[in-house]
């Protein structure tokens, strides 16, 4: 999942050179109040938009719902071999442990996923 945070600051350094294209356009007559503010806030509003973008494909959830259960069923799905908790939890930061474990021991009951070892040790494995 990656960093949750999309930080415009680096979005709009990332376009130096058009900002400062824009602004130049922008502040042109400035002192005679004639100015036209519409080339810097095209360019603000297409990075914001450019975030907003990059902010939904980080946090789209999974083709089965937008749950926190289903996105941790889901990352448990995705397991090849043996996994942890915290694997699943590095996957996805914002998810509350607790959950995990919900989540982790239905699967178990509901026989899609096998305990090994207990406690913060245990491992788990797809059946």
């Amino acid at each position: 999942m990656g960093n949750k945070w999309v930080i415009l600051e680096r979005i709009i350094e990332d376009s130096k050179s058009d900002y400062y294209e824009a602004l130049k356009k922008s502040s042109f007559h400035w002192h005679e109040s004639s100015h036209d503010l519409f080339p810097w806030w095209s360019f603000f509003l297409s990075h914001i938009k450019s975030g907003y973008q990059e902010l939904k494909e980080r946090v789209e959830l999974s083709p089965i719902g937008g749950t926190k259960t289903n996105l941790i069923r889901q990352s448990i799905l995705e397991q090849v071999g043996e996994f942890k908790i915290s694997t699943i939890l590095n996957l996805n930061p914002t998810l509350d442990r607790e959950i995990a474990k919900k989540t982790l021991t239905q699967m178990k009951k509901d026989k899609i996923i096998l305990q090994i070892g207990k406690g913060r040790g245990s491992r788990w494995k797809l059946i």
